[in-house]
């Protein structure tokens, strides 16, 4: 039986362990979790025209995980620098 990846699920220690490379195989597998989280946000934001402060948050979290993809496209040797630093802390 193959064991399910974990992603997510306060990690950050688990990826502060492995090597730059490791680290750069792992990240990009949570990227369709949080595209689909992204457009999950966006479309409830959509849906709840009538309740605008309510619509306005919630596409404050789409947009918080749109830059998380976007900040996962960095050129390797960037994300290596960032990844690094973060986990230094």
């Amino acid at each position: 039986m193959t064991k399910k990846l974990q992603i997510g699920q306060r990690q950050a220690s688990r990826i502060c362990q492995m090597l730059a490379a490791d680290r750069l195989a792992f990240i990009p597998q949570g990227l369709p979790i949080i595209h689909a989280s992204a457009i999950g946000f966006w479309s409830a934001s959509a849906a709840l025209q009538a309740k605008p402060r309510e619509a306005e948050v919630l596409a404050g979290f789409a947009k918080e995980e749109a830059a998380k993809i976007k900040s996962s496209s960095m050129s390797s040797a960037a994300w290596t620098t960032v990844s690094a630093a973060s986990c230094t802390d």
